[in-house]
Protein backbone atom coordinates (compact mmCIF):
# COMPACT_ATOMS: atom_id res chain seq x y z
CA UNK A 1 0.00 0.00 0.00
CA UNK A 2 3.20 2.08 1.01
CA UNK A 3 4.83 1.67 -2.23
CA UNK A 4 1.35 2.64 -4.40
CA UNK A 5 0.53 5.87 -2.39
CA UNK A 6 4.17 6.65 -2.84
CA UNK A 7 4.25 5.97 -6.98
CA UNK A 8 0.70 7.82 -7.31
CA UNK A 9 3.21 10.91 -6.07
CA UNK A 10 5.39 10.51 -7.82
CA UNK A 11 3.56 9.72 -11.10
CA UNK A 12 1.45 13.03 -9.97
CA UNK A 13 5.12 15.06 -9.25
CA UNK A 14 5.94 13.98 -12.68
CA UNK A 15 3.14 15.08 -14.87
CA UNK A 16 3.61 18.56 -13.21
CA UNK A 17 7.66 18.15 -13.95
CA UNK A 18 7.23 20.06 -18.38
CA UNK A 19 4.46 22.78 -17.54
CA UNK A 20 6.59 23.79 -14.46
CA UNK A 21 9.89 23.63 -16.59
CA UNK A 22 8.41 25.73 -19.72
CA UNK A 23 6.90 27.98 -16.93
CA UNK A 24 10.61 28.40 -15.63
CA UNK A 25 12.02 29.21 -19.15
CA UNK A 26 9.69 31.79 -20.09
CA UNK A 27 10.43 33.62 -16.90
CA UNK A 28 13.74 33.17 -17.82
CA UNK A 29 13.67 34.33 -20.73
CA UNK A 30 11.51 37.52 -20.10
CA UNK A 31 14.35 38.50 -17.16
CA UNK A 32 16.93 37.82 -19.87
CA UNK A 33 15.05 40.37 -22.68
CA UNK A 34 14.39 42.72 -19.22
CA UNK A 35 18.27 42.85 -18.51
CA UNK A 36 19.08 43.13 -22.49
CA UNK A 37 16.89 45.78 -22.67
CA UNK A 38 18.36 47.78 -19.90
CA UNK A 39 22.05 47.27 -20.74
CA UNK A 40 21.36 48.73 -24.05
CA UNK A 41 19.50 51.84 -22.24
CA UNK A 42 22.55 51.85 -20.01
CA UNK A 43 24.96 51.64 -22.68
CA UNK A 44 23.16 54.49 -24.66
CA UNK A 45 22.90 56.93 -21.59
CA UNK A 46 26.38 56.29 -20.90
CA UNK A 47 27.40 56.90 -24.74
CA UNK A 48 25.34 60.08 -24.43
CA UNK A 49 27.13 61.27 -21.17
CA UNK A 50 30.60 60.77 -22.84
CA UNK A 51 29.60 62.97 -25.80
CA UNK A 52 27.95 66.00 -23.63
CA UNK A 53 31.10 65.55 -21.96
CA UNK A 54 33.28 65.95 -25.41
CA UNK A 55 31.40 69.03 -26.64
CA UNK A 56 31.22 70.88 -23.63
CA UNK A 57 35.13 70.04 -23.64
CA UNK A 58 35.37 71.25 -27.04
CA UNK A 59 33.30 74.84 -26.27
CA UNK A 60 35.89 75.35 -23.44
CA UNK A 61 38.74 74.92 -25.33
CA UNK A 62 37.13 77.24 -28.53
CA UNK A 63 37.77 74.37 -30.50
CA UNK A 64 34.17 74.80 -32.44
CA UNK A 65 32.80 78.17 -31.56
CA UNK A 66 30.60 78.44 -34.64
CA UNK A 67 28.17 75.90 -33.02
CA UNK A 68 26.26 75.76 -30.57
CA UNK A 69 27.22 73.13 -27.91
CA UNK A 70 23.52 71.57 -28.71
CA UNK A 71 24.36 71.55 -32.70
CA UNK A 72 27.88 70.27 -31.34
CA UNK A 73 26.30 67.43 -29.36
CA UNK A 74 24.28 66.25 -32.74
CA UNK A 75 26.99 66.30 -34.75
CA UNK A 76 28.91 64.00 -32.02
CA UNK A 77 25.77 61.72 -31.96
CA UNK A 78 26.15 61.11 -36.23
CA UNK A 79 29.88 61.10 -35.69
CA UNK A 80 29.56 58.15 -32.95
CA UNK A 81 27.02 56.46 -34.90
CA UNK A 82 29.44 56.58 -37.35
CA UNK A 83 32.27 54.52 -34.73
CA UNK A 84 34.32 58.06 -34.83
CA UNK A 85 33.72 59.30 -31.62
CA UNK A 86 37.13 57.67 -30.01
CA UNK A 87 39.67 59.33 -32.71
CA UNK A 88 37.54 62.65 -32.06
CA UNK A 89 37.61 62.41 -28.42
CA UNK A 90 41.07 61.71 -28.75
CA UNK A 91 42.22 64.67 -30.85
CA UNK A 92 40.05 67.14 -28.76
CA UNK A 93 42.59 65.58 -25.58
CA UNK A 94 45.26 66.88 -27.93
CA UNK A 95 44.69 70.24 -28.38
CA UNK A 96 45.68 72.95 -26.71
CA UNK A 97 42.79 75.32 -25.35
CA UNK A 98 42.08 77.82 -26.81
CA UNK A 99 43.99 77.42 -30.37
CA UNK A 100 42.17 76.02 -33.65
CA UNK A 101 43.50 72.60 -34.62
CA UNK A 102 46.12 74.14 -36.78
CA UNK A 103 47.25 76.74 -35.14
CA UNK A 104 50.74 75.93 -33.28
CA UNK A 105 52.53 78.66 -32.23
CA UNK A 106 52.89 82.52 -32.48
CA UNK A 107 56.44 82.72 -32.92
CA UNK A 108 57.90 84.43 -36.39
CA UNK A 109 61.04 83.33 -38.37
CA UNK A 110 62.82 86.04 -36.78
CA UNK A 111 62.53 84.70 -32.82
CA UNK A 112 64.20 81.62 -33.27
CA UNK A 113 66.71 80.48 -30.38
CA UNK A 114 68.87 78.42 -32.57
CA UNK A 115 69.14 77.01 -36.14
CA UNK A 116 66.82 74.30 -36.10
CA UNK A 117 64.09 76.27 -34.85
CA UNK A 118 64.73 79.00 -37.62
CA UNK A 119 65.06 76.38 -40.20
CA UNK A 120 61.13 75.18 -38.71
CA UNK A 121 60.09 78.48 -38.38
CA UNK A 122 61.29 79.72 -42.11
CA UNK A 123 59.22 76.39 -43.52
CA UNK A 124 56.22 77.96 -41.61
CA UNK A 125 56.55 81.64 -42.76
Amino acid sequence: MINKIAAQKIAAVLNEVPGTLRKLAEERQYWRDRALKAEGEHTKLAQRERIEKLASEMQRKGLDASRTTEDCINLLEKKAADGKLDVIEEAVGMSPTGRPFGELMDEMPGNARNELEQYILEGLG
